[in-house]
């Protein structure tokens, strides 16, 4: 077990053993400044805050079936977001978010937070929506001025949030999950659910010029794969070289993988691998959906890929791939990685 997973073990405990402290912390900070008892209804709603201060990658992008159908829900209102860290901001480009705060909700930020908490205290929110439970995102959304306060319903959030929701037929989905807070005030939702990052024709023409240098113009099938992931999700170098021989095999003169390096992964697997690696997000998720197929575990780059629209090979050799899987429209989720069917994985994404 890695140093991170014994911190959230830790976390978990820590959170269960200080639940009655959380409880009268909640009492204490709650503000009922302009707070309603009735539900507004959706249009009358002209300002709305959403609340998501989680630090990990995947989770951002599980956040945008929730920013997109309140966008659906709410066509005329001004949506404000308020995330951790500035770089999560690019995952929300052209998603008309009016403005985006950066709480850097941590103990050895704890000043830069109450600087955040400063400047959102100054505006008057409608509506104040927190998609996930956390701690952090709590106590942000107690301090705000909101008419209506809504999130699922637990024992803190019966004090913070007046306004909040029963789990009661949720979507089994992590990032459908929250939509049910959308419909338990008062909104229709319809399938299918926006998922996308909204790429730019500029991004998607770099890309574009990218993989044909890369694949010089050889008009051959190109595969790309990234082999890092966290704690036990880590698939050893020779399991992937099985998976990558497997796919490169099934048609051997028409293919061209490509590994995807990282920051943590600086030497490809084979020697002789066509490599990509690009630090900007965007640019990186705007390449992968231009692959014929991306390969990866559960981790921040498939769900990259998956959002932006790319043909995701999910393996998935820890995680419930009915809750935190690939939902995009051309994607394989797979659990059992010892028997790969390349042919059926082709089908499915329509590929010759």
């Amino acid at each position: 077990m890695s140093f991170k997973d014994s911190l959230r073990k830790f976390d978990q405990y820590r959170r269960k053993k200080m639940m009655k402290l959380e409880v009268l912390l909640f009492q204490v900070i709650n503000n009922k400044k302009i707070m309603v008892d009735s539900l507004i209804k959706p249009e009358d709603v002209e300002k709305i805050l959403i609340v998501r201060t989680n630090k990990r990658i995947g989770n951002m992008f599980f956040l945008l079936p929730f920013l997109h159908e309140t966008r659906k829900c709410y066509p005329n209102a001004e949506i404000d977001l308020v995330l951790n860290l500035p770089w999560q901001g690019k995952i929300f480009e052209n998603i008309a978010i009016n403005k985006i705060f950066y709480s850097h909700f941590s103990f050895k930020d704890i000043f830069k937070w109450g600087e955040c908490i400063k400047e959102l205290k100054k505006q008057d929110y409608d509506l104040v929506l927190m998609p996930y439970q956390s701690v952090g995102d709590a106590v942000t959304s107690a301090l705000m001025n909101g008419r209506n306060k809504a999130s699922f319903v637990s024992d803190i959030n019966g004090i913070a949030f007046p306004h909040a929701v029963t789990e009661d037929g949720c979507e089994r989905h992590f990032a459908f999950k929250p939509l049910k807070i959308l419909e338990g005030i008062g909104n229709q939702l319809e399938k299918p659910y926006g998922y996308e990052i909204i790429l730019s024709e500029g991004e998607v023409e770099s890309a574009t010029t990218a993989l044909r240098d890369l694949s010089k113009d050889s008009g051959a099938r190109v595969l790309a794969y990234f082999r890092g992931a966290r704690g036990t999700k880590v698939l050893s170098d020779n399991v992937w070289r099985g998976i990558v021989a497997k796919f490169k095999d099934y048609d051997p003169e028409n293919t061209i993988c490509v590994e995807i390096l990282s920051p943590d992964i600086q030497t490809p697997l084979e020697g002789d691998t066509q490599v990509y690696q690009n630090a900007d997000m965007r640019a990186l998720a705007a390449f992968l959906a231009q692959c014929d197929m991306f390969i990866c575990s559960d981790t921040g780059p498939l769900h990259l890929a998956d959002a932006a629209g790319a043909n995701c090979v999910g393996l998935f050799t820890e995680t419930d791939p009915t809750v935190y899987g690939c939902i995009g429209a051309n994607t394989v989720n797979l659990t059992d990685i010892e028997h790969i069917d390349v042919s059926a994985i082709y089908s499915r994404l329509g590929l010759k």
